[in-house]
């Protein structure tokens, strides 16, 4: 599987990118060096999203740190997003009760341990009742929340 990344005037390939930006650090340009490890670090964020076949499960702490640089054209796409990235039947999204994001925190505290350190996020969160503690978005907000590094948290 290959990510492309849409820009203005053509679409490009991650792998390409790397492969200039690879280019550059071999290169030993120091004034490109700061740019060059800064850029390499979005981009493998971004490389999260490609199918690893040696990755069982896709963390929310990792999910968090690469939606820091995503955003969605319609905020209602958010939800549909996240379900698609957790590998979760979006029919979950169709329920009766509750915003569509208290409708995926309902389904991903089911299948997967949320931590507790969430309760400690900086942004925005959830008016529906029971989620209050729940983040209303996951967008840019990988600063927002507390660092954790076990699931057991």
């Amino acid at each position: 599987m290959r990510l492309w990344l849409q820009f203005q005037d053509r679409p490009v390939d991650l792998a390409e990118v790397f492969e200039e930006f690879r280019a550059v650090y071999q290169s030993r340009n120091i004034s490109h060096m700061e740019l060059v490890f800064n850029m390499s670090a979005i981009l493998r964020s971004l490389r999260l999203f490609e199918k690893d076949p040696h990755v069982t499960a896709i963390t929310l702490q990792k999910v968090v740190r690469a939606l820091q640089y995503r955003g969605v054209s319609v905020a209602s796409d958010e939800p549909i997003c996240l379900v698609n990235l957790f590998d979760m039947d979006a029919k979950i999204l169709n329920e009766q009760d509750g915003s569509p994001m208290s409708r995926f925190w309902r389904a991903l505290c089911g299948i997967r341990l949320v931590p507790r350190t969430i309760l400690f996020f900086k942004g925005p969160k959830l008016e529906d009742d029971g989620f209050r503690w729940a983040p209303a978005t996951l967008l840019g907000a990988g600063h927002l929340l507390p660092d954790y590094q076990s699931r057991r948290s």
